[in-house]
């Protein structure tokens, strides 16, 4: 899950225009968000000028008011209503950003200038202050003419950085960071565009955890485990006889079905018939069939979970991110390679309640759990 919520971050990351220093110099200020301030002020006013450990705690305060349902929004523009923006903290408001995200887990400052956008994003500490980073690398830049990724030492000019690399991001303070990326929106309306984008995504990763919470409850203590690989095992008994149409069957939801043009629909029938119902409500999003086993995913893309199902148990070898259900079925998580016997802790929690992993981080450290709409 760790996986899948750093990706839809990053998804929800946005770069800036692809101009030479020379070019940010020769164009004037100012532009239809109402900034008069151009790139390079702008940058030498969020490396040099503002206090960023004051600006770490202003958003720190921001995202303790999203998970309070205190705010009418997760979005902030600068063209707002005075009592929409008075809801961000002082020092939020005297940087006078473009547009301000908040989240529960970060905040994500927009500048807009007429040549060129940055941003600042700063991480929660809600689970323990943010570490510094490693060695003496403080961020990474991206040269194109060669392509090569760079490690920055926090030392470097900003001259050197913005003559060198199309999309850099600086660790400011640990928790708090700079970043310019080289294609982002021109204007407020395609900054606004690109957040209701965000906005969805959001939304659907939100949804997701809290199904997959549920899913994983289901499969883990509401199911019969020698049943299930019974069923698993009379699967693979019809895919070595040739009766299903491919190796891997997407699972498509019926409201989409209908309109699921690649889908052969006969086909599909076909071999949804020869899947067992106890696989079937798992509620699985995809079947991967092999000589010696099959694969039931949870969930696939961000975040991987399920089962491997063996056609011997003798062949169920252990790896990394799974665990044994009964001889022959191991459950598989990203969770388990990335947090190891914490993330057990959290599995056997879900016999009593289904809830994701972040909430029940939060109720072992007794933290309230946000108020989400």
């Amino acid at each position: 899950m760790r996986r899948m919520v750093i990706a839809l971050f990053f998804c929800c990351l946005v770069g800036c225009r692809d101009q030479t220093d020379a070019a940010r110099q020769n164009t004037a200020p100012g532009n239809s968000a109402g900034t008069t301030i151009s790139f390079l002020e702008q940058q030498k006013r969020l490396f040099h000028e503002i206090d960023h450990t004051s600006i770490f705690q202003g958003c720190q305060d921001l995202m303790r008011l999203r998970r309070e349902g205190r705010l009418s929004a997760s979005t902030y523009y600068c063209d707002d209503p005075g009592a929409k923006l008075g809801e961000l903290p002082e020092r939020i408001r005297t940087l006078q950003p473009t547009a301000v995200r908040v989240d529960e887990l970060m905040v994500r400052m927009s500048f807009l200038s007429e040549d060129g956008v940055q941003f600042l994003q700063c991480m929660s500490n809600e689970f323990g202050e943010p570490l510094a980073s490693d060695g003496e690398t403080k961020g990474f830049g991206f040269r194109t003419e060669p392509f090569a990724m760079d490690q920055l030492s926090g030392t470097e000019s900003l001259d050197h950085l913005n003559a060198t690399y199309k999309h850099f991001e600086l660790s400011l303070i640990p928790g708090l960071t700079y970043q310019v990326f080289d294609d982002s929106p021109r204007t407020l309306a395609e900054m606004k565009q690109n957040d209701e984008q965000s906005n969805t995504m959001f939304a659907f990763m939100w949804r997701t955890m809290n199904e997959l919470a549920v899913k994983k409850q289901r499969l883990l203590y509401r199911t019969d485990h020698h049943a299930l690989l019974e069923a698993c095992r009379e699967v693979l008994k019809h895919f070595h006889e040739g009766t299903f149409s491919t190796d891997k069957i997407d699972i498509t939801p019926p409201e989409f079905l209908e309109n699921a043009k690649r889908i052969d629909k006969e086909e599909y029938a076909g071999d949804l018939k020869q899947i067992p119902a106890i696989i079937l409500g798992l509620e699985p999003v995809y079947l991967w069939l092999s000589d010696n086993r099959v694969t039931v995913a949870l969930i696939g893309g961000l975040d991987h979970a399920g089962i491997h199902a063996y056609l011997k148990d003798a062949e169920a070898e252990p790896q990394d991110d799974d665990m044994e259900l009964i001889p022959g079925l191991r459950y598989y998580d990203d969770g388990l390679a990335e947090d190891g016997e914490g993330y057990k802790d959290y599995l056997k929690s879900l016999e009593q309640e289904a809830i994701p992993p972040i909430d029940w981080r939060r109720k072992q450290m007794n933290l309230p759990l946000p108020a989400r709409k």
